[in-house]
């Protein structure tokens, strides 16, 4: 997926807080198998994004931006749901 708009906006500070654009993370989660179109989720995942590079440069010569998720998942039986919860907070 490529972010439309990797230099529309020319300040990297303005740039990195604007959210309106970010990839959907439905879109990118959930799995489905094209051999029986079952729908599953991924529990592990890592995801990124990159600014293309012009081809009559190298990566390194330029600033660049990048975005990236990463996804845990975490198995809880019910009774320790609580203890579990306000561990993550922290």
């Amino acid at each position: 997926m490529e972010r439309p708009s990797w230099r529309e906006i020319p300040d990297d500070v303005v740039w990195l807080k604007n959210r309106h654009d970010l990839p959907k993370i439905q879109q990118v989660f959930p799995v489905i198998d094209p051999h029986d179109w079952s729908r599953w989720l991924t529990l592990h995942g890592f995801y990124t994004w990159d600014e293309p590079t012009p081809v009559d440069k190298e990566w390194s010569e330029l600033p660049h931006r990048g975005i990236w998720y990463q996804l845990r998942s975490y198995i809880v039986r019910r009774e320790d749901f609580a203890e579990m919860y306000a561990w993550a907070q922290t």
